[in-house]
């Protein structure tokens, strides 16, 4: 929540159960999340997770109305943004529950901090056996490298509609290069485990020795 990202935030992608080795179809980036929970079905799919742009599901954190039904990124202020994602996920039978997921970034100096939102909206109660928060060193051409990482195992549901993790302080970014971050996790409902799509952060630029920045509003940072 709940990418969830490396695949964009924007695509759908269907999932195997986990942890059977995936054949799940290419992302298809723009599609909506009815026209992948769709797909699933004809694909005859036995455990499927679709995130995506969607016709708009519930939400119950009123932090997150701006982006009801979709997966989409906000920058606050220079130092300020949240990126989130509604989700499906279901069987061959058609959908069993849906959820959504966000992830708030609030850079302080050199270092990233975050917080992880979940809202449940339908289905049976959902449990995470691993919802994993990773930060990335944007290495241009170079395989990615790993600057910190988190875990949780929160649970979500009709009795518990809402999460909130603690704040997950990263570590000092020394490299002057962008960096970004990625949430993932497995999830048990209804008897079965799901994989959770990747969900990829907004990407911030600690060029140099000077604070880290989102480039949008870099004017802001200057002033």
């Amino acid at each position: 929540m709940l990418p969830l990202l490396i695949v964009s935030a924007l695509a759908c992608v269907l999932a195997a159960p986990v942890p059977a080795v995936a054949n799940a179809s290419p992302a298809t980036g723009g599609e909506s999340l009815q026209s992948c929970i769709d797909r699933a079905l004809r694909e005859h799919r036995a455990n499927w997770v679709c995130t995506g742009p969607s016709s708009g599901v519930p939400d119950r954190d009123e932090d997150d109305t701006w982006c009801v039904g979709n997966v989409c990124h906000r920058v606050k202020s220079a130092y300020l943004a949240s990126s989130r994602a509604d989700a499906a996920y279901g069987n061959q039978d058609g959908v069993i529950g849906t959820f959504s997921v966000n992830v708030n970034t609030n850079l302080n100096g050199r270092q990233a901090k975050w917080t992880i939102n979940l809202a449940w909206s339908t289905g049976p109660a959902i449990a995470y056996v691993g919802l994993n928060l990773t930060c990335r060193e944007d290495k241009n051409n170079l395989p990615d490298s790993i600057c910190g990482s988190s875990s949780f195992k929160p649970a979500i549901g009709p009795a518990a509609v809402s999460w909130k993790s603690r704040t997950i302080n990263g570590e000092r970014l020394n490299n002057s290069n962008p960096y970004y971050a990625e949430l993932s996790g497995q999830f048990d409902a209804g008897g079965s485990r799901y994989g959770m799509d990747t969900l990829r952060t907004l990407t911030f630029n600690c060029y140099g020795d000077d604070n880290c920045y989102f480039p949008d509003r870099a004017q802001e940072h200057t002033q």
